[in-house]
């Protein structure tokens, strides 16, 4: 009888070990980075002068188009002060609102010369040379589709007499 449970006992671990070997397998692997894992709205920044990304938080009214007025004091705004260089552009990803709900905002700076992910639904470019010293962009919204392919890239430029440029709703 001790041998019958020693058998049964043994048989029941060599299942246990099929079946964890056999479920590693089909489960999903986690994506390597954050920027695998969901969709952005990339802004391309010259690095020619300091300027500042305001992103603004996913259940904010837009701000005015022309001007940002208040957007940088939003409560649950980011804002993101990039140095100028002498290299490349600097790309900020700006995550898209996952629920309506009162959520902060976010945003990723890439490194120097990094390109934008696959995951870019979209892009705001900020001309060389801008005189832009603010970018306001918020984030795209929950429940939107894609970007159209004429709307996939928006160059912003200020509107005098401001120094600050306003990117459009996704």
């Amino acid at each position: 009888m001790n041998r019958t449970v020693l058998y049964v006992i043994g048989a029941m671990a060599i299942v246990f070990v099929i079946a964890g070997v056999a479920g590693e397998k089909t489960k999903k692997s986690p994506p390597k980075s954050f920027v695998e894992g969901g969709s952005f709205r990339a802004v391309v920044v010259p690095a020619d002068r300091p300027r500042t990304v305001v992103v603004t938080p996913c259940d904010a009214p837009s701000p005015s188009p022309t001007t940002g007025a208040g957007a940088a004091r939003m409560p649950g705004v980011t804002n993101i002060r990039l140095d100028s260089t002498t290299g490349a552009p600097r790309t900020v990803l700006v995550p898209r609102c996952s629920t309506p709900a009162n959520l902060p905002s976010a945003a990723f700076v890439l490194g120097d010369g990094d390109r934008p992910p696959a995951a870019v639904q979209a892009q705001v470019l900020v001309p060389s040379r801008s005189e832009a010293e603010t970018i306001v962009v918020p984030p795209c919204r929950a429940g939107t589709g894609p970007v159209s392919g004429s709307q996939r890239q928006v160059v912003v430029q200020p509107r005098a007499p401001a120094d600050t440029a306003v990117a459009p709703a996704c």
